[in-house]
């Protein structure tokens, strides 16, 4: 019984001709992924008597780099750029 079945299997997976699955071929999809577009990361925040200025930067890890640098922010709203610096770069 146990040779039976080592056949049946070995008889499955081998086709009657060259290239010949078990399975129809239009069983199988082809799928395609679209390319990765590049994001952008920019912020400006401020307050009646200041601004950061805008920034943009190609990477997360720049504009969280960024939000701290007090000189680049122009001394201006610290706790904004800090609450921003932790929702989205403290890991």
């Amino acid at each position: 019984m146990k040779i039976l079945t080592i056949i049946t299997l070995s008889l499955l997976f081998v086709g009657c001709g060259k290239n010949h699955m078990p399975w129809e071929q239009s069983q199988l999809q082809t799928q395609s992924v679209d390319p990765a577009v590049a994001e952008d990361f920019s912020y400006e925040l401020g307050n009646a008597a200041c601004t950061t200025g805008q920034h943009s930067f190609n990477s997360l890890e720049a504009a969280c780099e960024a939000l701290l640098d007090n000189e680049l922010n122009n001394e201006c709203v610290e706790n904004k750029r800090i609450d921003l610096y932790e929702s989205h770069c403290s890991a």
